[in-house]
């Protein structure tokens, strides 16, 4: 099993530190600074909400700390939040009010709360079955249950499963780790 966890502008991979950042930094900020700094490739990246960025960055980190292979319809995935996607959703409507013609669907995509694990998948290539879940808290346990359904009845052979919460700049976390069968 391996892991990265992103919080408190640190990352961690399998408990090690790989990046720290100042604190003062908004969120937004901290995200690109790793982003550069750790050489993550992913031409959307720029374009992306908070929480997908968030998620991209733990996701990218995860596969590449073991060079990670699988096959894409074997490799399933189950993220959770509480907040879904409540910080984009305020963002929007913000901008609505102040400028009705900035409703267009390249924004509004980032209203949906699965988005992040649309963009995840796409980044890396699983095809396999997926989950999204609003839960009051992060259920690690209940996410291996998951997992451990999917590759048992499914077929899936690997299943990423996580946790991946804005509710501002300075209250976020992201854990993901990877099961294989």
């Amino acid at each position: 099993m391996s892991f990265c966890e992103i919080s408190n502008h640190t990352i961690t991979q399998n408990g090690n530190t790989i990046f720290n950042a100042e604190s003062s930094l908004k969120l937004n900020d901290f995200l690109f600074k790793a982003y550069k700094e750790l050489n993550i490739k992913y031409p959307k990246f720029h374009k992306m909400d908070s929480v997908s960025k968030l998620g991209i960055l733990t996701a990218s980190l995860l596969f590449r700390q073991e060079e990670i292979t699988h096959e894409p319809l074997s490799t399933g995935i189950i993220i959770s939040s509480h907040s879904g996607c409540y910080v984009t959703d305020e963002n929007y409507i913000k901008a609505i009010q102040e400028d009705p013609k900035t409703s267009y669907p390249a924004l509004f995509t980032y209203t949906l709360p699965s988005i992040v694990m649309g963009e995840i998948c796409i980044k890396e290539n699983i095809q396999g079955e997926n989950l999204y879940l609003v839960s009051n808290s992060f259920d690690r346990p209940f996410l291996q249950q998951m997992a451990a359904i999917m590759i048992q009845q499914k077929g899936m052979k690997k299943c990423l499963i996580g946790w991946i919460e804005i509710t501002d700049n300075t209250n976020y976390n992201s854990y993901l780790e990877l099961i294989s069968a």
